[in-house]
């Protein structure tokens, strides 16, 4: 895995609060399908926008709203940071 991918990754689970490696979280994405990858994505989008003010006053919100998503789609919050930053896609960019 190459450094780009491994600081996206922590990224991921630094905004979602998650305790999952990054190798984890990569490896549940890929296993998700496409749909549910879009999904997320379109939820994820929403709490994005409603939470765009500087992160030190945005994380913890960040982190309880994409628990909430991730307890709902029964995934990790960081596949949904994930999915998020990916736009939804099948592949990663």
């Amino acid at each position: 895995m190459n450094e780009k991918m491994l600081s996206i990754l922590n990224f991921c689970s630094i905004i979602s609060g998650s305790i999952m490696s990054g190798e984890d979280i990569l490896k549940e994405y890929l296993g998700i399908h496409k749909l549910k990858k879009k999904l997320l994505y379109d939820k994820a989008k929403i709490i994005m926008r409603a939470n765009n003010g500087p992160i030190d006053s945005s994380l913890p919100i960040l982190v309880i709203e994409f628990g909430i998503i991730s307890a709902e789609l029964n995934v990790d919050p960081g596949v949904v940071a994930l999915a998020y930053l990916n736009k939804g896609k099948k592949k990663l960019d």
